[in-house]
């Protein structure tokens, strides 16, 4: 605001004083939790505010390792604050704003997040006869809808890890394997956020059995 002031001939200098008030802000902790539920500082999440009007006011992403954002001279106003990137950290998007206000009176306010991690599918392959991982075993994993989402094949340990799941239902089905009889169902695995979903399959080796053909006389 303006002061007015009048100087004269002779006078002594005139002393204006002016105050800057501090203006709110906000200060965002964004966790992730793992397997166990425990959670832990989250950065590379990027993170939106924007005014009740729809204004934003920016996007901002939190900083690693410590997982959080400062936001600083928010004029008074209802603001919003929300995710819109998870980038690669494999945690999953939660879009869910939090609302928060800001009034005349100097304060910083604390906002909390939590994600989840992606869902995964660990599928261990192992032989009915003694329980030994078959390698090189062949999977589709598909969505409800019919839509590949991704095709592995089993390791040296006969294991398969299909990471960065949404959560949902997806469709398992065995395509080609050597020395085994064909698995040929299709499986429907139930995909959670935070929990890896394990399985292990069973396949039967096709046995080498040679037949010798000879006449009654002999």
């Amino acid at each position: 605001s303006p002061q007015s002031f009048t100087i004269k001939a002779g006078q002594a200098p005139v002393n204006l004083e002016f105050y800057n008030q501090k203006k709110s802000g906000v200060f965002i902790n964004k966790y992730g939790l793992d397997e166990k539920g425990n959670r832990h500082p989250l950065g590379g999440i990027t993170m939106r505010i924007v005014r009740q009007n729809g204004e934003t006011v920016g996007d901002f992403v939190t900083s690693t390792p410590a997982g959080t954002i400062a936001v600083n001279n928010l004029e008074p106003g209802f603001y919003s604050c929300f995710e819109i990137s998870t980038g690669n950290t494999g945690y999953a998007l939660d879009p869910t704003p939090q609302h928060f206000e800001v009034t005349t009176t100097p304060k910083v306010i604390p906002l909390e997040f939590i994600n989840k991690k992606l869902g995964s599918i660990h599928l261990l392959k192992k032989s009915s006869l003694d329980e030994s991982p078959i390698e090189n075993i062949s999977f589709v994993l598909s969505k409800i809808s019919g839509e590949k989402v991704s095709e592995q094949k089993t390791s040296k340990t006969g294991e398969i890890f299909f990471e960065g799941l949404d959560a949902g239902t997806y469709l398992l089905q065995e395509t080609k394997n050597d020395g085994f009889i064909p698995d040929k169902e299709v499986r429907y695995i139930d995909v959670k956020l935070g929990e890896p979903t394990r399985h292990t399959w069973y396949n039967t080796p096709i046995s080498s059995l040679t037949i010798y053909k000879t006449n009654a006389q002999n």
